[in-house]
């Protein structure tokens, strides 16, 4: 209890203090100066992401680092098994990257403001005309060199280690055909463990994140672009196979 009381401790004051910088990140970018912006906006949620791993305990190890860009805008592909997974792999990107979230998440004062900042795109999944402006912005996030994270599962898979995916909605990727951006698959594996197992404690505990080689789709036909989710699947199903046995 005492982890999941300096987490919330540690985001209240976060929000707070860091309302200077926030308005600064969107100024730059209004102004034109989108790298600064993006790279102001890195510098300080990386910081609040840092503390929130460093208070719950975990133990991160990050592979395939190798596969990451500082230079472009990219799409990560990943599987989702826990409210964590944004905080560390955030925390493992190189360089500021957005997430794609359902719109519940933009309810919360301060929090939301900071989500926008680093590049989040809230999504009301009951619409589907809504899914176009996603995509449209999501598109114009990368040509800006600021990466997106998608978890294509649509929700969290409660029951990781019997189901290593959950189905993929293959719609999702539409980002990286449009964008003609490349695609790196990513696997998450053991942050279920550290809180949402045992809601309301937090409890340190070993993570593995892996990026598998990107997936390049500016040269892609319609027929290669239609085997990109399952491309995507059998690199995290792979990459998460190894993890299990290794964290059991």
């Amino acid at each position: 209890m005492i982890r999941a009381i300096l987490d919330v401790l540690i985001l209240t004051f976060f929000l707070i203090l860091s309302l200077p910088g926030k308005w600064l990140v969107f100024l730059l970018r209004k102004t034109g100066h989108y790298d600064a912006g993006n790279k102001l906006a890195k510098f300080c949620a990386g910081i609040l992401f840092d503390l929130l791993r460093i208070a719950s305990g975990v133990k991160l190890t990050v592979r395939g680092e190798e596969n990451l860009t500082r230079d472009e805008g990219v799409l990560y592909v990943g599987n989702h098994c826990s409210y964590f997974d944004i905080v560390l792999s955030f925390c493992a990107f190189k360089t500021c990257t957005g997430y794609i979230g359902k719109k519940e998440l933009g309810r919360y004062p301060l929090f939301n403001t900071w989500m926008l900042a680093i590049g989040c795109i809230f999504l009301d999944r009951d619409n589907p005309r809504d899914g176009i402006r996603m995509v449209n912005e999501a598109v114009d996030h990368i040509a800006h060199k600021n990466s997106m994270c998608i978890f294509p599962e649509g929700t969290r898979n409660r029951n990781e280690k019997k189901q290593l995916l959950g189905e993929f909605h293959h719609g999702s990727l539409r980002i990286a055909s449009k964008a003609g951006c490349k695609v790196v698959p990513m696997a998450i594996s053991g942050t279920a463990e550290i809180f949402e197992n045992h809601i309301p404690f937090i409890k340190s505990t070993p993570v593995i994140i892996e990026f598998a080689k990107p997936i390049e789709t500016a040269d892609m036909d319609r027929a290669q672009l239609k085997k990109l989710p399952d491309m995507c699947v059998e690199a995290i199903t792979k990459m998460r196979l190894e993890h299990i046995k290794e964290l059991q």
